[in-house]
C-alpha cells in the first residue's frame, strides 16, 4: 500500500536509467555529469529522500547515500564492500 511520490535513479549507465523509468522511475540522473546530490535536494526542497538503497558496493555510493537520505530516513545497503566506508 506504500506509493512513493517520487523514485530517483542515480546511474552512469543510460540504458540501466532507462529500464529505470520503464520500471517507474520519475526522476533519472547520469552519476557522471552534474552534482547529483545537488539535483535531489533541489528536487526535495533540502530535505532528502526517505529511503535510499546503494546497490554497487562501493564507499563513495554508499557515502551519496548518506549524503541523500533525510534525518530520520533510512539507507539500504545491498552491495557488497570490499573496503570501508565512513559514516559521517
Amino acid at each position: 500500500f506504500y506509493s512513493p511520490a517520487r523514485i530517483i535513479m542515480i546511474d552512469p549507465d543510460g540504458n540501466r536509467l532507462e529500464i529505470a523509468r520503464r520500471f517507474g522511475a520519475t526522476d533519472c540522473f547520469d552519476g557522471r555529469t552534474g552534482d547529483p546530490v545537488a539535483e535531489v535536494m533541489k528536487l526535495t526542497d533540502g530535505v532528502g529522500v526517505d529511503c535510499a538503497i546503494e546497490a554497487v558496493g562501493i564507499p563513495a555510493t554508499f557515502e551519496m547515500c548518506t549524503s541523500l537520505v533525510a534525518p530520520g530516513g533510512v539507507v539500504a545497503n545491498v552491495g557488497v564492500h570490499g573496503v570501508k566506508a565512513d559514516l559521517h
